[in-house]
């Protein structure tokens, strides 16, 4: 024992001897001024797969049209054809009304439409026969003509003879009675020319005559067809008003309310207040299913990047039938977000052939996000603070702060879309740049601090 306790205060002495005697530029530093040592730690690359994000939130099954059927035309319920619960085909008959004075009314403007329809055949057989009366008026124009040439070469035939005859009577060849004679030829021919002339002046009046009536009957034909088509378009009215007493199913699906008895009276609401219907209407193949997605996960439903190449998957959970997963896809979402309470109304669509999925049941829907052959990295080489995520690569042994931008988080992947190798300089935007899967990354950021030196 004795010899143990002086070993140990040789030692000591010893020590306290050295530390007086180390020169001064030689000693420790103060605390916190001595680089830390390298940390050890694991580096990763990104790696490329297929992350899913699945988002849970509860909804209601809805049909995809609910329609009420109204009455277009005042009248009494003469027919029901359906009931609740009643399947229906597209234009099915589902109801007729009873209005007396618009069957009445059809038959009256048919006839109308008829008699008209007859007065047009009139007119057109009018105007035929004034054609037909104007080509008689030009045949006897053209005969009147032909008269008056040969009228015209009778009339210088016997002018002619008159001259040649008066040359004899002067040198006393002939006789001053045949020159008489011949004198009165020439007077009758003209004479004839004359009636010729006239009869010539009395065509071509009647064909001007004759003409006017024509285009009198063009004009009479095209107000008999004006008049027809105002008749035909006030039968079509009235046949519209008659056809709207068949009340008819806007689309296949089935009757959810009926809403009116045989024998009762349904009026046309006016002013734009409307009467009571006579069906509730629903379509349930497919059906909808509307569900409030939270703001953080709005981004994953709301297609504007382009991430999602199809329609959103999903999958719907309905409490009365326990088992069994509908598969459906998100088909459309408002794209905005409710101000008041901060989500997104998405739009969940299901095939229903069979009709198990009934509008009105609660429903559970898991969307189904999926982001295939993606850049990630582990959840743990992430960090997020104030709003930006970041990672530290791996940089000459030393752990460089790097953004990035990050996307979907599945289990302990975090996707990663781009990162900001260079900050910014003032004024100037932030370059993001793409990974290319060399990237040195440090598995563990946590504890790691910007220009630490790492050690593997």
């Amino acid at each position: 024992m004795r010899h143990t306790a002086t070993t140990l205060a040789l030692a000591a002495f010893l020590a306290a001897a050295a530390g007086c005697s180390r020169p001064a530029a030689s000693a420790p530093a103060p605390t916190g001024t001595a680089p830390p040592p390298p940390a050890a730690a694991a580096t990763v690359k990104p790696e490329r797969k297929t992350l899913r994000r699945v988002i849970g939130q509860p909804g209601q099954i809805e049909a995809f049209q609910r329609v009420p059927v109204y009455a277009k035309i005042a009248g009494y319920v003469q027919e029901l054809n359906v009931d609740i619960g009643d399947r229906v085909s597209r234009d099915q008959v589902i109801a007729v009304l009873r209005v007396p004075e618009q069957h009445e009314e059809l038959a009256l403007k048919k006839a109308q439409a008829e008699q008209v329809k007859a007065e047009v055949e009139q007119a057109n057989q009018a105007l035929k026969a004034a054609q037909a009366r104007v080509e008689t008026a030009r045949e006897l124009i053209g005969e009147a003509a032909a008269a008056r040439g040969r009228s015209l070469a009778l009339v210088k035939r016997w002018k002619s003879e008159c001259q040649r005859l008066e040359t004899a009577v002067r040198d006393r060849v002939l006789d001053r009675q045949t020159l008489e004679e011949t004198r009165y030829q020439c007077e009758a021919a003209e004479a004839a020319l004359n009636e010729v002339e006239a009869k010539v002046r009395s065509a071509e009046a009647t064909m001007s005559e004759m003409a006017a009536l024509a285009r009198k009957a063009e004009a009479d034909v095209a107000a008999a067809k004006a008049r027809q088509a105002v008749a035909e378009a006030d039968w079509r009215r009235v046949q519209a008003l008659v056809d709207y007493t068949q009340v008819t199913a806007p689309f296949a699906g089935r009757v959810f309310q009926r809403c009116v008895d045989p024998g009762d009276y349904v009026a046309v609401g006016s002013g734009g207040a409307k009467g009571e219907p006579l069906f509730v209407l629903v379509q349930a193949d497919p059906v909808r299913v509307f569900v409030d997605v939270p703001e953080g996960d709005a981004v994953w439903v709301n297609d504007e990047a382009g991430w999602f190449e199809t329609d959103t998957l999903a999958r719907v959970r309905v409490a009365a039938l326990p088992g069994r997963d509908f598969a459906a896809t998100v088909k459309r979402s408002s794209w905005a977000l409710d101000p008041k309470t901060r989500t997104l109304r998405a739009e969940i669509n299901i095939a229903n052939p069979n009709g198990e999925l009934r509008p009105g049941t609660y429903a559970h829907a898991l969307i189904e996000v999926t982001h295939a052959h993606t850049w990630t990295l582990p959840a743990s080489a992430v960090v997020v603070q104030a709003d930006q995520a970041f990672c530290f690569r791996v940089e000459d042994g030393k752990a460089r702060k790097m953004p990035v931008q990050v996307g979907l988080r599945d289990g302990g992947l975090v996707e990663i879309f781009r990162k900001q190798t260079q900050p910014p300089k003032p004024d100037e935007k932030p370059v993001w740049e793409e990974w290319t899967g060399q990237e040195e990354i440090v598995r563990n950021a946590a504890g790691v601090s910007d220009g630490q030196a790492v050690g593997k």
